[in-house]
């Protein structure tokens, strides 16, 4: 049976979002997402006619209005709350990159195909630039970009709660889907309904099929982000997921707001957790489903210990934004220090999070995004396991990571993710010691400029060589 109903189950879009209407006319028809298990905007099944095993969930009703367009995100007038300023304004400048010109190759690479990263080079030079936080770092590689922005704006800090609210950063992410993975599929279940508006998700009086004949569109809970990577009302219990959301074309429309790139990640968080970012998915790999409470607060210390991480006292991996505390005005030097510490090595586990899923696609165009960055991360977590510690700017790290990873997917990928693994490793290790080297001491709105713009490098240019490299 088919509804056209105003009245459902989704979450309040005006609550979770800072929302303004799509500009410009839509050219594309509507799309029926048939799919009644998918990440949004893939055509991921997990198991069809999931959409009969569920109970109708009570949730708020969605606003009819509809999210911007990912580089037209901004925050609603009509927002529940004002967003908290920057302690630098609107948005910080940091001087532009000079002589973002010569490689940072390594060793090891000589089966490496691609011409792009076989410009890599070991060499340093300092780039002192004003306003970077003291950075002394290797140029990055001349083939990969000829700039590199030099105007960010400096993440906002965002007020959460616990559990049915929170923020998902990498910098945050505007504009993405965040779920309650009730049945640990990874993937968000659905009855299936008709995208009129193209946007990658429900709306009350969208079209859908009641398969459960309960007169309410029936899904997973699920939250959209708003401009600063916060989202709200986000029902029930359980792991909590958060995806890009793409249309009917499958254009990315979630947006990192550090880098200003689209926002092609999977993170995860147990439930509970109100942050959601590289660290909390690595806690959620290692507990799994159904964890206890003191499972996941075991996994949080190991997962802070193995990666050299000192939170505050009373403080969690799923409870701390390290943005927020940079940008902080009440936060003490010491506080903002080991805050940015932690964004560095968020950063470079997101930046191998994402090299790593461009080089298994690649080798495998079958392979989703989503599906490789969960196996992504499940290697990661097995490497971080089985040695106590990890250093994400170490290209024997990454080494052990990849090769996990090309064991895991096995076949013709393993054999292309092998060949060229220790090239892989060296590129983004070169990449990643530069975030190493972002001075913590004066850690400011600043250094987290100078993380997005090496951040921007290793996860456009870097990770489309990348993939055209294991592609063949």
């Amino acid at each position: 049976m088919q509804h056209n109903s105003a009245v459902g189950n989704p979450q309040n879009a005006s609550a979770t979002m800072g929302q303004a209407s799509r500009g410009g006319s839509k050219k594309n028809s509507p799309r029926t997402i048939d799919k009644t298990a998918q990440m949004p905007g893939e055509g991921d099944v997990a198991s069809p006619g999931r959409q009969n095993t569920k109970p109708a969930k009570a949730q708020p009703e969605k606003s009819e209005q509809q999210i911007a367009p990912a580089d037209q995100i901004q925050d609603s007038e009509s927002q529940a709350e004002a967003q908290p300023s920057s302690s630098l304004g609107e948005s910080a400048l940091l001087t532009p990159f000079e002589s973002v010109a010569s490689s940072i190759h390594g060793e090891g690479s000589s089966n490496f195909s691609a011409s792009t990263l076989q410009s890599f080079s070991a060499s340093a030079q300092s780039m002192g630039e004003p306003g970077s936080a003291g950075l002394s770092m290797g140029s990055l590689l001349a083939s990969l970009t000829s700039s590199v922005s030099a105007t960010k704006s400096a993440a906002v800090s965002p007020t959460v709660d616990n559990g049915d609210s929170g923020v998902v950063a990498d910098g945050h992410i505007a504009n993405a889907m965040v779920f309650r993975d009730t049945n640990n599929n990874g993937l968000w279940d659905h009855e299936s309904f008709t995208d009129t508006n193209n946007n990658g998700f429900y709306d009350a009086g969208e079209t859908f099929v009641d398969a459960n004949s309960d007169g309410r569109f029936t899904a997973e809970s699920f939250a959209i982000t708003n401009s600063q990577g916060q989202f709200t009302g986000l029902t029930g219990t359980g792991k909590v997921i958060a995806t890009s959301l793409r249309d009917t074309n499958g254009n990315v429309l979630s947006k990192d707001v550090s880098t200003g790139l689209a926002f092609n990640q999977v993170y995860s968080a147990p439930d509970g957790a109100s942050v959601l970012n590289p660290l909390t998915s690595l806690v959620a790999a290692r507990v799994g489903a159904n964890a206890s409470a003191a499972d996941i607060a075991a996994a949080e210390q190991a997962v802070a210990q193995a990666l050299g991480i000192t939170l505050p006292t009373g403080t969690s991996l799923s409870s701390y934004d390290p943005i927020a505390i940079v940008n902080s005005t009440t936060a003490t030097a010491a506080e903002k220090s080991a805050a940015l510490e932690s964004q560095k090595v968020a950063t470079q586990i997101a930046n191998t999070i994402a090299v790593l899923t461009a080089a298994a696609v690649g080798a495998d165009s079958s392979l989703s995004s989503s599906a490789a960055a969960a196996t992504v991360l499940s290697s990661i977590a097995s490497v971080v396991a089985s040695t106590g510690s990890s250093d994400f700017s170490s290209s024997a790290t990454l080494a052990a990571i990849t090769n996990q990873l090309a064991t895991t997917v096995g076949g013709s990928t393993q054999t292309a993710l092998q060949t060229q693994s220790a090239s892989i490793s060296t590129a983004l290790s070169n990449v990643n010691t530069l975030i190493s080297q972002v001075n913590a001491s004066t850690a400011s709105g600043a250094s987290l400029v100078a993380i997005a713009n090496i951040q921007e490098v290793a996860q456009s240019t870097l990770v489309n060589t990348v993939q055209n490299t294991t592609a063949g």
